[in-house]
């Protein structure tokens, strides 16, 4: 009886063993076959079935995690036809990503979209100006491209001009100094000034106090 006890037990030991064994190449096996698929539609806004699993108002973009080598797609919004696809999962990531426009039913539909497009237009036309004007900026003021600056008792950067902040080309220098290091912290931003050969008096600079430690050297 004693030596029947130890026995069931290295056999219960190498049962569990064994099932955590199979369980971990199993799960090995499973991960191995996931994949992400990446989808962006136009409209922004669709329903997604993916092997029957349906994802309801998912955003343009979303991504999915997805199994097996090929997934059955349905994109759908009311107002709009169905489009159906079968994806064959690649092991390039960039080719995972698929782009489909539904065709609008309704003239609601073809509203719809073509306020989106409007709208994509114009956020790229302001992207674009914006870049234009930002690479306007910075080439006629070279200390831009330096900023933000983090020293010691100091946070230098560029903000919102209070003289003229109207002007998009306008723009002040912000001082943070760390409160209770006054004298240092002005010192400190003089000297930075300097070392760069920016003058402080071609800028319109405004001093604040900043409630945090002084930072190590």
């Amino acid at each position: 009886m004693n030596n029947q006890q130890p026995n069931k037990l290295v056999a219960l030991a190498i049962v569990a063993g064994v099932i955590l064994v199979i369980t971990a190449i199993v799960l090995s096996i499973f991960s191995l076959n996931r994949s992400t698929i990446t989808i962006n539609t136009s409209p922004i806004q669709v329903d997604v079935s993916i092997n029957g699993k349906k994802h309801l108002a998912k955003d343009s973009g979303s991504s999915y995690g997805v199994s097996g080598d090929e997934v059955e797609l349905i994109i759908s919004r009311e107002g709009f036809l169905d489009h159906k696809l079968t994806h064959t999962i690649s092991k390039e990531e960039e080719k995972n990503t698929i782009y489909v426009t539904l065709k609008p039913e309704t003239f609601e539909a073809s509203q719809l979209l073509k306020s989106e497009k409007e709208a994509d237009h114009r956020e790229a036309l302001v992207n674009a100006s914006y870049s234009k004007l930002l690479d306007e900026v910075i080439g006629e003021n070279p200390i831009l491209s330096k900023l933000p600056h983090y020293g010691r008792y100091v946070t230098i950067s560029q903000g919102l001009s209070q003289k003229d902040p109207s002007d998009p080309k306008s723009f002040a220098i912000y001082i943070d100094i760390l409160s209770g290091f006054d004298q240092q912290g002005r010192e400190e931003a003089s000297k930075w000034f300097t070392d760069n050969s920016h003058d402080m008096g071609d800028y319109e600079i405004i001093y604040r106090q900043e409630q945090y430690q002084t930072r190590a050297d």
